[in-house]
């Protein structure tokens, strides 16, 4: 919206409303920009639980296979490109999600894959990614990682190939501005969301079964656990294009959270240590992104689920996270975002 129309608008409000939106506005950006200034000194992760062999709640009860016996072919087969890190995000069919695929293009438009780093299991390669605060948490949420697990890139839209940055704050990456030709945001939000990973607890239910198809069980388990290291290695809270929109934060622990539970539910009665750690982070991410989704401008249905949700899976023994706002409290304006949530 230009300065003009702004202006042609505010014409139309009565003064108290004028000052309450500039009031607003002008809280809003002292909160931002003291976040940014917080974050060039300290970690932008919340407090990490790494103690081990706890016991875990689980609400889900593991349905009765004649429900979804009809299935395991899809599943065995859909599961199998999630392992490979394939991914059919709004439209782009199956595509790669590793570092250094090549994009197949959208709109005329495709960007260079890049160079593919070598992901060893020290983190030290995350070295001039992550800003400088946040790479000692980063390094430690990657060595969760198991060996020979290969990194998502989570800041690329997988369609054309654009690839925005995880070492700038989410409200320096200009996503209120026009995109490059060809690029979407919220082809990298899609993915981000994460909302292939259930799958991978219905494949784990089912190779418990002895369904045939199937890897050995805990090999889902352990990619489960491996993505969401990566995500929380590669997406420090604040950072990247994938903390932009809160709706998409709760939206993504309600997954971490579906899978987790859906993966106990089937027969897992105590978690291996790095499961442990995603039910904290899981939990971590929730209570962060309530108060950002709870921001007027998020106007979608089912948000009010997404952002109360975490607070229904709370893991016996572990601590409740402290509301700290990882996202910023408003849905950037961006013309999609405009014609959407205004």
């Amino acid at each position: 919206m230009s300065v003009i129309e702004k202006l042609h608008r505010a014409r139309k409000l009565p003064a108290h409303e004028i000052l309450r939106r500039v009031r607003g506005r002008i809280v809003e950006r002292w909160a931002v920009a003291r976040a940014r200034r917080h974050d060039r000194r300290q970690s932008s992760y919340g407090r990490i639980c790494e103690s081990g062999n706890v016991a875990l709640c689980a609400h889900l009860r593991a349905p009765d296979p004649r429900v979804y016996s009809f299935r395991t072919g899809a599943i065995a087969e859909n599961v199998a490109l999630v392992l490979a890190h394939h991914f059919d995000v709004l439209g782009s069919g199956w595509v790669s999600a590793d570092y250094g695929a090549v994009p197949r293009g959208f709109a005329g438009h495709r960007y260079g894959p890049g160079e593919a780093p070598h992901t060893h299991t020290s983190g030290e390669w995350l070295a001039g990614r992550i800003n400088a605060a946040n790479l000692a948490d980063a390094i430690r949420c990657w060595r969760l990682v198991s060996a020979g697990y290969r990194a998502i890139d989570w800041q690329r839209d997988l369609r054309s190939g654009y690839r925005w940055s995880e070492g700038l704050p989410s409200v320096d990456l200009g996503l209120d501005e026009f995109p490059p030709p060809g690029a979407d945001v919220k082809v990298p939000w899609e993915l981000a969301r994460m909302q292939h990973l259930p799958i991978l607890a219905w494949a784990f239910g089912l190779a418990r079964s002895g369904a045939p198809g199937f890897e050995d069980a805990a090999r889902y388990q352990v990619e489960f656990c491996d993505q969401v290291s990566d995500f929380c290695a590669l997406n420090p809270p604040r950072f990247g294009v994938n903390w932009a929109c809160p709706m998409d934060v709760a939206i993504r622990v309600v997954s971490w959270l579906a899978t987790f539970d859906g993966t106990l539910s089937f027969g897992t009665h105590r978690a291996a240590p790095p499961l442990v750690a995603q039910a904290h982070f899981g939990n971590f991410a929730g209570s962060s992104g309530v108060s950002a989704a709870l921001a007027p401008s998020t106007q979608a249905d089912g948000s009010l689920f997404v952002v109360f949700a975490p607070f229904t899976w709370p893991p016996s023994g572990l601590p409740s996270m402290s509301a700290v706002e990882q996202a910023p409290r408003r849905i950037p304006e961006t013309p999609t975002n405009a014609m959407i949530f205004r």
